[in-house]
């Protein structure tokens, strides 16, 4: 607990002078597609895995984290992690999510890394402002 503390703390500082648009209701569902799509791969509560033997060409893999320490690396901005999802991910059908839940998805990893909703939904273009870089 005393970790997860911590690291909240300093993800806090990490994005403070950054201004942050999601709502909570958008990272709610993000947290369902998540558990959904992503989970398996990334790990549960966000923390990285290991890519599953199902996904032949991939399997073995080191998926990252999307939260605490190491998270989203080569990320600079939400809008980057936001592209790469609605590209790429999930990895049993890549390109698949609409942009809507893509964004939840990117929303839900802001919140599960103690970024406030500040009621404002996160798009596209919002998230080409918002710092993922410490």
């Amino acid at each position: 607990m005393r970790n997860l503390l911590i690291i909240s703390v300093l993800s806090l500082f990490a994005f403070a002078s950054t201004t942050f648009a999601y709502t909570t209701e958008q990272a709610e569902k993000g947290k369902e597609i998540f558990a959904k799509q992503c989970a398996e791969c990334h790990g549960a509560n966000g923390e990285g895995g290991i890519v599953p033997d199902e996904y032949t060409d991939y399997a073995g893999m080191k998926a990252p984290p999307v939260v605490g320490e190491g998270r989203l690396p080569s990320m600079k901005t939400a809008g980057n992690a936001y592209a790469f999802v609605k590209s790429h991910m999930p990895l049993q059908a890549p390109g698949s999510l609409s942009s809507d839940d893509a964004l939840a998805v990117i929303a839900f990893d802001l919140m599960a890394n103690g970024i406030e909703a500040d009621g404002q939904p996160l798009t596209a273009e919002s998230a080409k402002e918002i710092n993922l870089q410490k």
